[in-house]
C-alpha cells in the first residue's frame, strides 16, 4: 500500500504540482475565517480555532493597515456549544451601505491578541436595494439539510452550514445545526452584487460547506445533495431533490480536477466512517474507506 501511494505521489510531482493544504490563515490558535450573510447594512464573520473560544471579539477599520478603527455594533450569534467547539460567529449591524471594511478578530478579548496582524481581510457592504425583505423567510426557498457525524448517526449539533451559489452570489449564507440534526438555510439571503435576491431553481449549481470545528478537528465537509422545501409547513412541505453540483472526483467542489482534490483526499487517507476525517464525498470508489483507490480515481481525471 505504501509503495503504491508513493508512486502516485511521484505521478503528481511529475505534473509539476506542489501539494497545498486547504487550511489557510493560521494565526496562533485561529485556523480559518469566513465572511457570510452580507447585506447593504450588515455582514457576518465566522472564525474557527483549535481550542475552545473564550470570548470572541472584533475590531473594524477603514484601512487595510488597521490604523483608523471604526466604531461598529455587533452581536455574538454563536453560543457556548459553538464556542466549546472552537467556532465563533459575530454579526455586524447598522453599517453604511456600499462601504469597505477591514477587520481583525480574537478568540479571547482579554488577551488583546487580534488576528491577523497583517493582511487584514475585508468585505464591502452591498448597495441599497429596492428589496425590503432580505431578512424574511420564504418557504419556497428554505432549504432543509440533514447534518450528522461521519457515521451518519450521531448529531452534529453546533456545527455551522455555509451555503452559496458559486457562479453568482458574492457570499454564502449561514445556518446553525440544531439539536434535531437539521439546519434550515434561507436562500433569500443569497444576494447578488446589486442586492437583488436569488431564487433557487432545480439544477442550479449550489455548494454547501459544513464547519464541524473541534467536533471533528480539521474537517470541512462539502455536502452535495440536499433538498429544497416548498410550502409554509417546513416539516410536511413537498421536497425536490436538487442536482448534484460536483463530480465525485472534484472533492474540493471547484469545477476542476487538480492537486487540491488529491490533497483533500490525502488529508483523510486510511479513514473509515467511524472517524471524523472520513467524508462520504471523499470515498470516490464508495467502499467505506478512503485509500489509494480513491486517490487513483481522482488522478485518472487530472
Amino acid at each position: 500500500m505504501r509503495a503504491v501511494l508513493l508512486r502516485l505521489l511521484c505521478k503528481i510531482k511529475a505534473k509539476a504540482f506542489i501539494l497545498l493544504f486547504l487550511s489557510t490563515n493560521v494565526f496562533g490558535n485561529i485556523v480559518d475565517h469566513y465572511i457570510s450573510d452580507v447585506t447593504p447594512n450588515s455582514f457576518t464573520v465566522i472564525f474557527t480555532s483549535t481550542d475552545p473560544i473564550v470570548f470572541p471579539s472584533l475590531k473594524v477599520y477603514e484601512d487595510d493597515s488597521g490604523i483608523t478603527e471604526v466604531s461598529v455594533s455587533y452581536k455574538t450569534i454563536s453560543n457556548s456549544l459553538q464556542h466549546q467547539n472552537g467556532i465563533a460567529i459575530l454579526r455586524l449591524l447598522s453599517l453604511p451601505s456600499s462601504t469597505n471594511f477591514y477587520f481583525q478578530f480574537t478568540d479571547d478579548v482579554n488577551s488583546a491578541n487580534y488576528y491577523p496582524i497583517t493582511g487584514l481581510p475585508s468585505v464591502s457592504t452591498l448597495p441599497n436595494s429596492v428589496n425590503s425583505s432580505i431578512s424574511d423567510l420564504n418557504g419556497n426557498d428554505l432549504i432543509k439539510l440533514d447534518v450528522y457525524r461521519p457515521e451518519q448517526i450521531a448529531s452534529l449539533e453546533g456545527a455551522v452550514v455555509l451555503l452559496s451559489l458559486p457562479q453568482s452570489s458574492l457570499h454564502p449564507v449561514t445556518s446553525l445545526v440544531g439539536g434535531n440534526d437539521f439546519a434550515y438555510v434561507d436562500a433569500n439571503n443569497l444576494l447578488q452584487s446589486n442586492s437583488s435576491i436569488h431564487t433557487l431553481s432545480e439544477g442550479q449549481n449550489i455548494e454547501v460547506k459544513v464547519l464541524r470545528g473541534r467536533l471533528c478537528a480539521g474537517s470541512v465537509d462539502h455536502l452535495q445533495v440536499f433538498y429544497r422545501k416548498h410550502g409554509e409547513d417546513l416539516e410536511e412541505g413537498v421536497q425536490v431533490n436538487l442536482a448534484q453540483h460536483c463530480n465525485a472526483v472534484d472533492t474540493v467542489c471547484d469545477d476542476q480536477i487538480n492537486v487540491l482534490d488529491v490533497q483533500f483526499a490525502l488529508n483523510a487517507i486510511n479513514s473509515t466512517p467511524s472517524e471524523c476525517r472520513f467524508s462520504e464525498d471523499l470515498d470516490v470508489v464508495q467502499d467505506d474507506q478512503i485509500n489509494v483507490l480513491d486517490i487513483q480515481q481522482i488522478l485518472n481525471f487530472f
